[in-house]
């Protein structure tokens, strides 16, 4: 049987995880054997249990820690680029680096794949170049173009301080392969043989350097049934949020009801239901009026392929982008993380009277989540 190596190394968001249950699910279906090292494993293999247990329990699909950072990087940065955040972060010291790298080249020994796919995991990339080749999914800020070396951010305001980090990380990249890798562009380390960008346009930032074509995202599925009427809000926002405190002020003053997810948090509102585990969005947003959230990718397709208006309250630039592409596409809105709850309710009013009609992009989820699939077991076969 052939053997897939699946690497997930950096970002927090469990929509990584989400990603892999179609293509896992494709792949067993192939007769495939899958090793997943990836950040989160616990909570993949929790998610895995529920439909992936007799391969589980058969050996056939493995769930191992991925080789990541353990060190903690020195405060925050106001970076202009991925170069600079990743330099940030320790990829720009061999001492930090080398070992990671090394844990993955002893993960390519042991389970000797016959491809790997890799979702924002670098390092993987490292040890597998000039070695195997490399297929990377993810979206249209995880995969940089190649001919956009420094992966350079919206509004950037000192491009040069982004040269001068792609150049230290590329430079520690030669070093800890032990020159196997030379490359020179930053962008370069987050591309492989292969590459499935997987996303709207709308929601890509580098969409005017972008020649290479888009793919549907593998776990956005067809829109949901939907409700008869549609009576509900929903909010999925993290417990840290700096808008939470203002999001529920404004929930807790009007009449409408609302589904809710907030990460742990427990919220006492007589118009609110929380729900202490991640809500299932094909089943809660055919039924909701329109959604509060925090600016994540999945969750605005989501919205979008449902036509539900969106709300989005981003906290960094990737989720800014995302906001951005809502509101230039009519699909909703967005405010500062700081806003004031009597804002909010009056965007929450004009929230309940936008209708959202894009029928072509529900049509297309039905057609190319498949298409996406079909195209990935290409590449690796």
């Amino acid at each position: 049987m052939p053997a897939l190596l699946i690497g997930w190394e950096l970002g927090g968001g469990g929509g990584h995880i989400h990603r892999l249950v179609p293509i896992i699910g494709r792949y067993l279906e192939r007769g495939w054997t899958i090793v997943a090292a990836l950040r989160l494993r616990h909570a993949a293999q929790d998610l895995f249990a529920e439909t992936f247990g007799a391969s589980l329990a058969d050996g056939r699909l493995k769930v191992v820690q991925a080789p990541i950072f353990l060190h903690r990087s020195r405060g925050p940065i106001d970076a202009s680029s991925l170069a600079e955040l990743f330099a940030h972060i320790g990829f720009a010291e061999s001492e930090l680096w080398m070992p990671v790298v090394s844990a993955w080249e002893r993960l390519i020994a042991l389970h000797r794949p016959d491809a790997i796919l890799s979702d924002m995991a670098p390092s993987l990339n490292l040890a597998a170049s000039g070695r195997l080749p490399v297929v990377v999914i993810g979206n249209g800020w995880t995969i940089p173009p190649a001919t956009y070396g420094t992966a350079l951010f919206p509004d950037a305001a000192d491009p040069g301080s982004a040269n001068v980090a792609a150049v230290r990380v590329a430079e520690t990249a030669f070093r800890v392969t032990g020159g196997r890798y030379v490359s020179s562009r930053f962008s370069d380390l987050l591309r492989g043989k292969a590459n499935m960008v997987c996303t709207l346009e709308a929601f890509d930032p580098y969409v005017t350097h972008r020649q290479e074509p888009y793919f549907w995202p593998f776990e956005i599925a067809a829109a949901g049934k939907e409700a008869k009427t549609r009576e509900r809000g929903f909010i999925y926002l993290s417990q840290k949020h700096p808008a939470l405190p203002a999001v529920l002020a404004a929930v807790a003053a009007g009449d409408l009801e609302f589904d809710a997810y907030l990460d742990g948090f427990e919220a006492t509102c007589r118009n609110l239901r929380v729900a202490p585990q991640p809500l299932d969005l094909s089943r809660t947003l055919p039924a909701s009026l329109f959604a509060i959230h925090h600016g994540g990718l999945g969750t605005a397709m989501e919205c979008w392929v449902n036509r539900v208006p969106q709300l989005v309250l981003p906290l960094d630039t990737e989720k800014l982008i995302i906001g951005r592409g809502v509101t230039k596409a009519r699909a909703g809105g967005m405010l500062r993380p700081d806003v004031q709850h009597e804002e909010l309710t009056v965007m929450i009013e004009q929230m309940m009277r936008l209708s959202v009609d894009d029928p072509d992009c529900a049509s297309m989820a039905t057609n190319c989540s498949e298409e996406s699939l079909n195209e990935l077991c290409r590449l690796t076969e």
